[in-house]
């Protein structure tokens, strides 16, 4: 009883993992598509951004989770990698600094750059007569980072930031586990 006890609670860990890691590696293939699709980016490309979202992760104190999609978001609006990019940075810290998620931050910010300022001056409305639809994307940029610029690296460095970098840092250690065991549950399922 004890045995198949334990085997229960391994099983249930390593199930864990294994769906932390699938998750992980769906998001990674989701913006790799999105990569490709919008700014037909190599391997290498995608492999840069990658690591630049890991970097990026421990900069902010954000899960690369949600900075996939946001760079997604930032990509089909932009068409290129590399404004997306820099836009990653006045994205976070807009987020940070008015505490909402990713994925509404780059949506505003998204919009703002194809000419649409309307849901970035409702988000920060210190914006709303500095920057207007007909303003470039180095001008958004820069009047965002006046407004909001380095909110989250001072949060990331911060003790609550610090304490959220290593939440992260401890779900990235169970997706790398998980991934361990992927090969492993791919040849096991044709027995199952």
């Amino acid at each position: 009883m004890q045995i198949e006890r334990k085997i229960d609670d391994v099983s249930d860990i390593v199930k864990s993992k294994l769906k932390a890691a699938m998750e992980d590696e769906a998001a990674q293939l989701e913006l790799a598509r999105q990569l490709r699709t919008t700014t037909q980016a190599t391997d290498a490309q995608i492999k840069a951004v990658e690591q630049s979202i890991s970097a990026f992760s421990k900069q902010t104190a954000m899960a690369d989770d949600q900075l996939r999609p946001a760079l997604a978001n930032l990509v089909r609006a932009t068409g290129s990698l590399e404004l997306s990019q820099k836009a990653m940075a006045v994205t976070a810290d807009l987020a940070t600094a008015k505490n909402i998620d990713m994925e509404t931050a780059s949506v505003a910010v998204s919009k703002a750059l194809a000419g649409q300022t309307t849901a970035l001056i409702k988000l920060d409305p210190s914006l709303k007569g500095v920057i207007d639809s007909s303003s470039s994307a180095d001008e958004i940029m820069q009047a965002l980072n006046n407004s909001v610029g380095g909110a989250a690296e001072t949060f990331a460095n911060s003790a609550e930031g610090g304490l959220k970098n290593f939440g992260i840092q401890m779900d990235e250690l169970k997706e790398s586990i998980g991934a361990a065991f992927i090969p492993v549950m791919e040849k096991l399922l044709p027995y199952v």
